[in-house]
């Protein structure tokens, strides 16, 4: 990883009758949703784009990762797994965000 190339915690939330929710909590009110962990993990990537783009817009920077024991400690809902996320954030690209490693529960 070098310095273009930030990672952030993303967690699979799901609570009882309702989808299951992925997110990055350090990006603040960003999330998508699937019928299954696989498919709310796919969408993330492109709501993550949208989210960063309107930061972008805003004039607004990415904020700095923190920990996974920091992230998930702020989590009340029941997390299915967690795992990093990527986002090359070089400037002729743009904000690029991939998924790496899981941590299952």
């Amino acid at each position: 990883m070098d310095a273009s190339t930030r990672r952030y915690v993303a967690v699979i939330i799901k609570e009882k009758n309702s989808a299951y929710v992925a997110t990055v909590p350090d990006l603040g009110a960003m999330f998508t949703t699937g019928d299954t962990i696989e498919e709310a993990k796919a969408n993330l990537p492109d709501a993550i784009a949208t989210h960063l783009n309107g930061m972008e817009t805003d004039g607004r920077t990415l904020p700095e990762p923190r920990s996974r024991k920091a992230v998930l400690a702020d989590i009340e809902e029941p997390v299915v797994e967690d795992y990093v996320i990527e986002i090359d954030v070089t400037i002729e690209s743009g904000p690029n965000p991939t998924r790496r490693s899981a941590f299952g529960r």
